[in-house]
């Protein structure tokens, strides 16, 4: 059966295409989900009308996707990870790492973890060039800066937070010799 592909399908072809089908295919599976019409004349119509359509909605999703693109070139994240002397990580950073740490930049995009495109996930400190999918043929790409969670942060917070209980200690003392004061009188 000559059947009109509305929509992209994997393995047989991309909208707009005419092609020659099993019956039961057609019947059973394109047609009932609205991936294709039977091919007749009127149904040439409709399918162009849809691809005309179609293309306007795509070109304007490639238009925004290429502003995302120029808006993505600008962003820099950088991961804190644990990392041995020599750069090694402990774990590795993936796709949906990146994907947390763009959702928490407040970009005004929103991108999916499987539009990130690793390779293979980063195991290494380092800066990294990220590509980001967009659109079909539009692609991002945001620069990822590796660093190691530096162990001398706790130990100066620590002394912070130590300076800060000395001062509570000292007002608390104050408190106390006030309400010795009171007592007396």
């Amino acid at each position: 059966m000559k059947v009109i592909l509305l929509q992209d399908v994997d393995g047989l072809g991309s909208r707009g295409q005419t092609v020659d089908v099993a019956d039961g295919y057609a019947r059973n599976y394109l047609i009932p989900r609205n991936h294709a019409l039977k091919a007749k004349a009127s149904a040439m119509k409709i399918a162009d009308e849809l691809n005309r359509l179609a293309l306007q909605k795509d070109e304007k999703y490639r238009q925004e996707a290429a502003e995302n693109a120029k808006r993505l070139s600008n962003v820099s994240l950088t991961m804190i990870v644990n990392a041995n002397e020599e750069g090694k990580l402990f774990g590795s950073v993936t796709n949906a790492d990146i994907g947390m740490e763009l959702a928490k930049q407040d970009l005004g995009i929103e991108i999916d973890k499987r539009d990130i495109v690793l390779d293979d996930s980063i195991k290494q400190l380092g800066r990294y060039l990220v590509k980001v999918r967009l659109f079909k043929d539009v692609q991002g790409e945001i620069e990822i800066w590796v660093v190691p969670h530096s162990s001398e942060e706790p130990e100066g917070a620590a002394s912070d937070e130590g300076a800060a209980s000395d001062e509570g200690a000292t007002s608390d003392e104050g408190t106390t010799s006030d309400e010795g004061t009171t007592s007396d009188e």
